[in-house]
Order: structure tokens, then C-alpha cells, then sequence
């Protein structure tokens, strides 16, 4: 099947994954790639989880603000939203996060309370 659908490029590669039964690694391996593409092409993926959308002008200045503290020329956003963060939002960008987010700041005050 390899042999009639895919192009020649791909034949070795596809034909070795089935071969050994690791054509579960596919994913992985377009996902290890497009993060490498990514960072040559200097592009970062922001993670923005809300309970109310930020407006464009809030939106705008966070993507300015980004874009300065990882180096990056262009950002795609992927957005959700997440009722139980209670308020706020939390803005996530190759593992690095900011929790601005009513429950964040609810469990961070508890964490403080409790090392007293």
C-alpha cells in the first residue's frame, strides 16, 4: 500500500516504521519537526486559556509583548476557554507560563499560608 500512495520520498521511511511496528512515532516526529521549523523560522505558539476573551487592544499588546521576550517575528495563537480558572487569563509559551487568573492567585495565597 506504502508502494501506491505515497510519494518516492517517503517510501523508505514509511516502510521502516511498518516494518518495525512504530508507525505510532509519526505524530511525534511531525510534531518534533514542526517545533524545529518553528524556532528557525522564529515563530512561537502562544497558549491563551480565558474565562472572558481579551479584547483586540488587549490581545495586541500581549502579542507585542511576547514577540519581544522570545525573539519572535511571527506568533499563532491557539485560545480556550476555561471556566475554572474563575477569572483572568493564563498565557502559556514554550513552557513558559503566566498565571494571571483568579484561581492562579487563589492558590498561590493558599500555598503561602500553608508554608507558615
Amino acid at each position: 500500500m506504502v508502494d501506491r500512495v505515497f510519494p518516492e520520498a517517503y517510501k523508505g521511511l514509511l516502510q521502516t516504521l511498518v516494518k518495525y511496528e512504530t508507525v505510532a512515532l509519526l505524530d511525534d516526529m511531525k510534531t518534533g519537526l514542526q517545533a524545529e521549523k518553528d524556532k528557525r523560522e522564529r515563530r512561537i505558539t502562544i497558549r491563551l486559556s480565558y474565562v472572558t476573551p481579551p479584547s483586540v487592544q488587549e490581545k495586541d499588546q500581549m502579542e507585542i509583548l511576547l514577540k519581544q521576550k522570545f525573539a519572535a517575528s511571527e506568533v499563532r495563537w491557539l485560545e480556550e476557554e476555561k471556566p475554572e480558572l474563575l477569572g483572568g487569563f493564563l498565557l502559556q509559551v514554550n513552557g513558559w507560563e503566566y498565571d494571571y487568573s483568579t484561581r492562579g492567585r487563589w492558590l498561590e495565597l493558599k500555598r503561602g499560608l500553608i508554608r507558615r
